[in-house]
């Protein structure tokens, strides 16, 4: 290609530009002024959407404990079904099951026949969610329960009259 036949291109291409740029300052419109509507609505919609997230966000972190009340509720029980079939094979029955205890369970204790777990409920404080067995339950001292909290495997087996749960 030569020098010629790109001359009336260019020739014609400055002219259109140049009426373009006496139509632009004819008008007082600015290219950038498209820029600056779209960052004054975007800007407007972050201002409406940041308070409805943060509030969503507050109120699934206040009510996540339902759901942690609900899987504790689940647990205990389970882990009292499961010693009442034990109990029904007799002494030396033992059986090796799967357990999710929620992160907010506090603490996990026995009395008699009622196995129990304590849920952190945040604002409405400590909830108890117990379950009540055939046979007396009993948690192994020698096991750490102290951390229980996700998936946890647990032993159970029939032992002196009682279900014994070692994790």
């Amino acid at each position: 290609m030569d020098n010629h036949s790109l001359r009336p291109i260019a020739g014609r291409c400055g002219a259109a530009c140049s009426r373009a740029s006496r139509r632009h300052r004819a008008t007082g419109s600015y290219s950038g002024q498209v820029s600056m509507e779209s960052l004054l609505m975007i800007g407007f919609l972050l201002l409406l959407l940041i308070p409805v997230l943060g509030y969503t966000l507050g109120m699934l972190a206040n009510e996540s404990w339902k759901l942690d009340a609900q899987q504790a509720n689940v647990a205990v029980k389970r882990i009292a079904s499961i010693a009442n079939r034990l109990s029904m094979g007799g002494e030396g029955t033992f059986s090796t099951e799967t357990v999710f205890i929620p992160s907010s369970v506090r603490s996990i204790w026995t009395s008699g026949n009622e196995i129990t777990m304590v849920v952190d409920a945040k604002a409405l404080g400590l909830i108890e969610q117990s379950a009540v067995a055939d046979v007396p339950l009993a948690l192994n001292p020698d096991s750490n329960w102290t951390n229980i909290n996700g998936m946890n495997i647990i032993l159970m087996n029939v032992s002196g009259g009682r279900v014994l749960l070692t994790k």
